[in-house]
C-alpha cells in the first residue's frame, strides 16, 4: 500500500523559508533549480500550505531528487535559510516540526583543549 500511495504521489518534503518576508514559494524552487545547485533528474511541483510561517510542499517525480535535497542541506535563498524535512503525505504538512536547521560551521585556530 506504502509503495502505490508513493507512485500516486511521488515523493514529497515539506520545505520553510526562515525569513521575516513573505516569498512566493514557487519563486523560491524557480530560482533554487536555476541556480544549477539543484541537478534535479525530474521534475518538481510545488503546493501552498495554508499557514502564515511560509510553509510549502515540494513534489518530487524523482526519489533520488528527494534524496539529494535533504542531504545537501542547508540551502538559502537570497541569505535566508530554507529548512526542509521529510513528508510523506500523512498528516497536516502545518503541524510538520521544522525547528532545526542543519548547518556547516568552520572554526580555525581553536585550541584542542
Amino acid at each position: 500500500m506504502e509503495a502505490a500511495r508513493k507512485a500516486i504521489g511521488g515523493s514529497r518534503v515539506v520545505g520553510r523559508l526562515l525569513s521575516p518576508f513573505q516569498v512566493n514559494p514557487h519563486v523560491i524552487v524557480d530560482e533554487l533549480r536555476a541556480c544549477s545547485a539543484w541537478r534535479l533528474h525530474g521534475t518538481v511541483t510545488v503546493q501552498d500550505v495554508a499557514i502564515k510561517d511560509g510553509r510549502f510542499v515540494l513534489n518530487f517525480s524523482a526519489e533520488e531528487d528527494r534524496r539529494f535535497i535533504l542531504k545537501a542541506q542547508p540551502w538559502h535563498h537570497k541569505r535566508d535559510g530554507v529548512i526542509f524535512t521529510e513528508f510523506y503525505g500523512k498528516g497536516n504538512p502545518a503541524e510538520v516540526d521544522l525547528g532545526v536547521m542543519p548547518i556547516w560551521v568552520q572554526v580555525r585556530d581553536l585550541d584542542f583543549e
